[in-house]
C-alpha cells in the first residue's frame, strides 16, 4: 500500500493530527489524545463525534491513541475530499474531543 502522509501538525486544541492519502485514491484523517486521557484505548464505536463518514478507526498513531475517519465511502472522490477539507475535518474532530478530555 502507497503510503503518503500528506500534513502532521498540532491542531488549535492542541491534538496531534495528520492526514494520509492512500494509494493516490482517498485520504484519512487522523486526531491523537494524550496517555492520560479518559478517551486513551477507547474504540471508535464508543466516541460520539461528527465527523465525514463517522469514525471508522481507533488504534495507535501519531505515537498515542488516534481516532480516524475515512474518505473512502460511496461517492467520495480525491476532488471532494480534498487536503484542505480533510484538514478541516480534523480540526473539528480534534475540537470535540477536546471537550471530552
Amino acid at each position: 500500500m502507497l503510503t503518503n502522509y500528506e500534513k502532521e501538525w498540532v491542531t488549535r486544541a492542541g491534538l496531534k493530527a495528520r492526514v494520509i492519502l492512500y494509494n493516490n485514491k482517498y485520504r484519512c484523517g487522523y486526531v491523537c489524545v494524550p496517555s492520560w486521557s479518559k478517551l486513551n484505548k477507547v474504540n471508535y464505536d464508543d466516541v460520539d463525534v461528527d465527523v465525514h463518514g463517522g469514525l471508522t478507526f481507533s488504534d495507535w498513531q501519531c505515537d498515542d491513541w488516534a481516532f480516524g475517519f475515512d474518505c473512502s465511502h460511496y461517492n467520495d472522490s480525491l476532488e471532494e475530499q480534498t487536503l484542505q477539507y480533510c484538514i478541516d475535518e480534523c480540526e473539528s474532530l480534534a475540537s470535540q474531543l477536546r471537550e471530552m478530555i
